[in-house]
């Protein structure tokens, strides 16, 4: 710290890969759609999510009709959907901001109703005309026994 010192502002073209140092990004440097959590209570009607601001959505309450609406998702990043509440009565529908997008599911499973699911979502094409998303579901419980 130098006394006196003021803020420098450094070109946005100045910091390059080869100026970051192997290992020195840590996870707090990463931005909130890779590191932050949104505990969401709300439990039907169109619900949106915002993959610019959170990595994963924790829905607490119980889920009824929904459409969980994914928004502003990039290339490459991954989101989970929790739902961790009572989703005795859920009926979910994936849908995103996107003008024209294929919303493709991975394998067989169904949301199962009686129990805590995981929906985790890909998003391969982010071309707004284009664009293609990914997506599995399974259940989960607490166990340390894989």
């Amino acid at each position: 710290d130098v006394t006196g010192a003021t803020a420098l502002t450094i070109a946005s073209n100045a910091v390059t890969t080869a100026k970051i140092l192997n290992d020195n990004v840590t996870h707090d440097k990463l931005e909130g759609r890779y590191t932050a959590l949104q505990t969401i209570t709300t439990t039907s009607g169109t619900i949106n999510l915002a993959s610019q601001t959170y990595a994963a959505f924790n829905f607490t309450g119980n889920v009824a009709t929904a459409t969980l609406n994914i928004q502003n998702i990039k290339k490459g990043q991954v989101i989970d959907i929790l739902l961790s509440g009572t989703n005795s009565s859920a009926v979910i529908t994936l849908a995103d901001d996107f003008s024209t997008s294929a919303i493709n599911k991975v394998g067989t499973t169904e949301l199962d109703q009686s129990a805590k699911n995981i929906i985790q979502v890909l998003c391969v094409d982010d071309t707004d005309n284009a664009a293609i998303l990914t997506y599995a579901i399974a259940t989960f419980a607490v166990d340390t026994t894989p």
